[in-house]
């Protein structure tokens, strides 16, 4: 990873912005990547940066891991995941390929405020986060990217202004995946994973709440399934 943001940082010193999606009445998103031969673990990774926000995301069958520092956009809401909320989401991201926001929303997002625990008030309803600096795994490749929001809406006015953010917060990143030494750890390392459903069990499982709620013997349902963790 050494040499790989060399190509990125040259693209945030340019005097003005390359093709961008989005338009001058709105926001405006760039993404600037590399593809890289061999990443590592974006886990390892996140664990020599010391910048925040942080994210990580790797779906069931680490077919995309990202890890993530920084924010270039972030949308926030009080309340529940609404139409609001995904129309910020899409107005931010375009078109634009393998950019995407991480987050997540309460469950008791119907519950008064007053009612909810005080450590949870800052983060609200909901929380969605498009990192500024990215390793991602997708389909076999490697992608080391910077995302550049400016325009309406967002918190920098202009590209010059977002690329020297960006710029400024890839000076305190850290460019090695090496294995860190598990008592220097923050956090455990996921050392495998075993759901207690197999992948034809849990299509057949949620294919029978999808037929029960077809015919009304419910209206809600929660999926999920119990996951063991080797740390």
């Amino acid at each position: 990873l050494w040499d790989a943001p060399k190509p990125l940082e040259a693209a945030l010193t340019a005097p003005e912005s390359p093709v961008a999606a989005g338009s001058s009445s709105g926001p405006c998103l760039l993404r600037i990547e590399v593809e890289l031969a061999d990443a590592g673990d974006p886990m390892h990774w996140l664990t020599h940066q010391a910048a925040y926000p942080r994210v990580y995301f790797a779906d069931g069958d680490k077919d995309v891991v990202v890890a993530g520092v920084g924010a270039a956009a972030m949308v926030r809401s009080d309340g529940a995941v609404d139409g609001a909320v995904w129309q910020q989401l899409g107005a931010v991201l375009g078109d634009t390929a393998r950019a995407r926001f991480y987050g997540g929303a309460r469950f008791d997002s119907h519950v008064h405020a007053a009612l909810r625990g005080a450590e949870w008030a800052p983060f609200g309803g909901c929380v969605f986060l498009l990192p500024l600096w990215e390793l991602q795994l997708r389909g076999g490749g490697a992608y080391l990217a910077c995302h550049l929001s400016w325009g309406r809406g967002m918190a920098c006015a202009s590209f010059g202004q977002a690329a020297a953010e960006a710029r400024e917060a890839m000076e305190t990143l850290v460019w090695s995946a090496a294995p860190v030494p598990a008592p220097l750890q923050a956090l455990p390392l996921v050392l495998g994973r075993e759901a207690a459903l197999g992948a034809e069990e849990w299509r057949r499982a949620v294919q029978t709440v999808l037929d029960g709620a077809q015919r009304g013997d419910w209206s809600k349902g929660v999926l999920a399934q119990r996951l063991m963790l080797s740390l």
